[in-house]
């Protein structure tokens, strides 16, 4: 009954939002396939190989799909797997088209809209043999037709943030009934295991397997390259005792708490230059008009022209250099932390890199790993943004203490790896006899 209850909810939910998200998704480019997909109407599918297994793994954004690179990469090198890889955003398909060009029995394709007819083509096109969610993406639609198809569900990586917690709390039914159809849910600690577990959901189809964002591989930078990348970004005049900030993934009005920062620790003399990474690539034009505000000077990375000039500010506005250019930098401030936006985005790239990092107080989505890294010194909580302004000056007064912890920071996160291993296992126990259902 649920499931109906599901679709007749989705239709009036659809036509209220689709036309909202429509400008986006036609700005964003590549309309005509994403439309495509969307309806589940995949137009070149990889053909069934005998003897192949087919993996139908589901990733949201750019943050998942930068995790999931390190198990797809496993599962390519297996010689009779097929790995299927949608996505809901267009800057995480732009990511894993990049990367995963080169890899073997690989396709890539956007997730479909969550309504029976759109999902079910979906399922006829791929014909998985088992489905991989990461984190929280219980679609409902999805599961379901995972059942009528009798194809087993994993979800890996698995961890909800405390509104998704509350939300189950007070619906105890609909997350058992959303669990009944995963068969096994790998979580990033026994905290998040354990709430799950609190709720009703049977503890034998739940394991924890850590954090698979700690075993990403992201290439490491020298020196020589760093350097190349600042000064192709318009720092021509900097010193070896330039400090660099960077704006990582920023929400509307969160570049001011950075630009106010440098622009104090100008004013006194201190060479800082800026870099903002907005959440949303197309905000970089309104961020170099308020960067001009402030008169400063800037580029802009959409801009193919090379500078000339020396700058103070870059805003980044592309997608897929996020891991290049945060090693760039020696602080930084995490977005989506701040008032009016809640949740935070992932500190767990930056911490990857070695650059500390300073938040707001609605880091909600990763309450965990903040607690360790503030509990280690390695990250600074701040209650709003004047408070944050004060703390990036605070931290960029003292760059030997920076260098302390982002050598700490890159011991943590070496310490704290191990959950691909965890999966590969659980993979290869159950790949041997095939991947059943029930």
């Amino acid at each position: 009954m649920l499931i109906w209850f599901y679709r007749l909810l989705f239709i009036p939910v659809f036509l209220v939002m689709f036309p909202i998200h429509l400008p986006k998704l036609i700005r964003r480019g590549h309309f005509s396939q994403k439309w495509r997909d969307r309806l589940g109407d995949y137009q070149v599918v990889m053909p069934s190989r005998p003897g192949f297994q087919r993996i139908w793994l589901q990733v949201v954004s750019v943050g998942e799909a930068q995790a999931a690179m390190s198990l797809i990469q496993a599962l390519s090198q297996r010689d009779d797997t097929q790995i299927f890889v949608t996505t809901t955003t267009s800057t995480a398909y732009q990511l894993l088209s990049q990367r995963l060009s080169k890899t073997p029995n690989c396709w890539l394709g956007y997730f479909p809209f969550d309504f029976a007819p759109f999902t079910r083509r979906a399922w006829r096109r791929i014909r998985p043999d088992l489905v991989v969610l990461m984190e929280s993406e219980l679609w409902p639609e999805h599961l379901y037709q995972a059942s009528c198809f009798r194809v087993p569900v994993w979800l890996i990586n698995a961890r909800h943030s405390q509104k998704t917690q509350l939300w189950f709390s007070r619906f105890p039914r609909v997350a058992q009934w959303l669990y009944a159809f995963v068969e096994r849910a790998l979580f990033v600690s026994n905290l998040q295991q354990q709430f799950i577990e609190g709720i009703g959901v049977p503890a034998s189809k739940l394991s924890v397997m850590g954090q698979l964002k700690f075993d990403a591989n992201i290439p490491s930078l020298d020196r020589s390259q760093i350097d190349r990348l600042r000064l192709g970004m318009g720092f021509l005049t900097s010193s070896s005792k330039t400090l660099y900030v960077i704006g990582s993934s920023l929400w509307p009005g969160e570049e001011e708490i950075v630009l106010n920062a440098a622009v104090t620790l100008r004013d006194q003399g201190v060479d800082v230059r800026v870099l903002i990474i907005p959440r949303h690539a197309e905000r970089g034009q309104a961020i170099c008009e308020t960067v001009g505000r402030y008169g400063l000077t800037f580029s802009q990375r959409s801009c193919s022209a090379a500078m000339t000039k020396d700058c103070v500010v870059h805003v980044a506005d592309t997608t897929g250099e996020a891991h290049q250019l945060i090693q760039c930098a020696d602080l930084a401030l995490v977005g989506k932390s701040f008032e009016p936006h809640c949740g935070g985005q992932t500190p767990l790239e930056l911490a990857a890199c070695g650059v500390p990092m300073v938040y707001g107080p609605l880091m909600t989505n990763f309450v965990e790993v903040c607690s360790d890294l503030e509990s280690l010194g390695l990250a600074v909580c701040c209650s709003d943004t004047a408070a944050a302004e004060s703390k990036l000056v605070e931290m960029l007064s003292s760059p030997s203490v920076l260098t302390d912890k982002s050598r700490s920071l890159r011991d943590w996160v070496t310490s704290s790896q191990g959950a691909l291993r965890v999966l590969m296992k659980q993979f290869d126990q159950v790949s041997r006899s095939g991947f059943s259902y029930g």
